[in-house]
């Protein structure tokens, strides 16, 4: 296991929050339709986002696609924690917990649109980061020296 820094695992955990989502944008998805189109990924000093298109609430796939997109940031950060910082998982997700209020207060407003239960919604977000895991460990490193990555790399 490779030793990092406090600050240089709080940016590659930050880096596998928001890559976790810019995966699950295509690939939580159930149906062509339900996909979310990334249009950037950032992580810099001060600020970390994705920008994905915009959700049509009237599209039950996009809105479920979306709930999950955001579970999955916790879930990237949380992979990340176990595997490069010896975290357990249940002490992983608390402390990946932290950095997701504003994902949280998202999937609270967007779950009146949302026909899944929140315990599938969860195991799929887990299941969508477990399944591509290599390809968000893999961009960690590159997103933290660049700050942004382009969106052709998650269509």
């Amino acid at each position: 296991m490779t030793r990092y820094s406090a600050q240089e695992a709080g940016w590659l955990a930050l880096a596998a929050h928001e890559l976790a989502h810019a995966v699950a944008c295509k690939e939580a998805a159930t149906t062509r339709a339900g996909r979310l189109r990334v249009l950037q990924v950032v992580v810099e000093p001060g600020r970390s986002f994705i920008e994905h298109s915009e959700v049509d609430l009237g599209n039950p796939d996009q809105v479920t696609t979306a709930v999950v997109v955001a579970l999955a940031g916790q879930e990237g950060a949380a992979r990340w924690a176990q595997r490069h910082a010896g975290y357990w998982r249940g002490s992983a997700m608390r402390m990946a917990a932290h950095g997701c209020e504003d994902d949280q207060a998202y999937v609270r407003r967007m779950r009146r649109y949302c026909d899944r239960s929140p315990a599938w919604l969860r195991h799929r977000a887990r299941a969508v980061v477990a399944s591509h895991w290599g390809r968000i460990d893999r961009l960690t490193h590159r997103l933290v020296t660049d700050g942004r990555l382009p969106a052709h790399l998650f269509t």
